[in-house]
């Protein structure tokens, strides 16, 4: 009889021990998997930073109103956007899902690189001036670092661009600065005022006597 009596305790204690593992699951699970759904890499947010610097007028709106990278009429009357975010897929979800949070640590992200910028003073006004008037002669390399700053580091990409690889070569703060803070520093350069860089003067014609 008491050997019966045992037998339910026991039934008891299996079911209460099954239920308190399933009522921890979710919670195991929710904990490991949430930081990860909401996690934006620094990558992505330098990639919309640049677009952002590279189109103002885009960046003026967005800014104003985040939301509107969800409005299907701006999309189709801002190309340029929905490429950037055809291309970069990490980019769009976040965006997308929260618009006011992704501003906000591009925000952030922003004034981290402007701080950076200004902490540099390994390279002179004049290196960056430099820098600029390269860029500014040589368009398609200008284009393709706007969109990729780290192709300054490649070193397949520096043996197809001598241009580049010379002036590198030639101006070595310039090349060490763009290894260690690629994004900062092509944003210093091109931050420049473009008239800033000396443009030749054309002789005056003398009066004909």
């Amino acid at each position: 009889m008491r050997r019966k009596g045992l037998l339910p305790a026991k039934y008891v204690l299996i079911v209460l021990s099954l239920v308190v593992c399933l009522a921890a699951a979710p919670l195991n699970a929710q904990t490991t998997t949430a930081p990860t759904d909401r996690d934006t890499t620094q990558r992505e947010l330098a990639n919309f930073d640049n677009f952002l610097d590279s189109h103002p007028e885009i960046a003026e709106q967005l800014k104003r109103d985040p939301s509107l990278v969800n409005n299907e009429k701006f999309a189709q009357d801002h190309p340029a956007l929905q490429q950037f975010l055809a291309d970069h897929p990490g980019v769009r979800e976040e965006y997308k899902e929260n618009p006011n949070a992704f501003m906000r640590q591009e925000n952030r992200f922003d004034r981290r690189e402007d701080s950076q910028m200004h902490r540099d003073r390994d390279v002179t006004p004049g290196e960056r001036s430099s820098f600029n008037e390269f860029l500014g002669d040589h368009g398609n390399i200008s284009g393709e670092l706007s969109k990729n700053p780290s192709l300054a580091n490649n070193q397949e990409y520096l043996e197809n661009h001598p241009a580049l690889q010379d002036y590198l070569k030639a101006h070595p703060e310039v090349h060490e600065e763009l290894s260690e803070n690629p994004q900062s520093f092509l944003k210093s350069a091109q931050q420049l005022n473009p008239t800033s860089a000396a443009v030749p003067k054309t002789p005056k014609s003398q009066p004909t006597k």
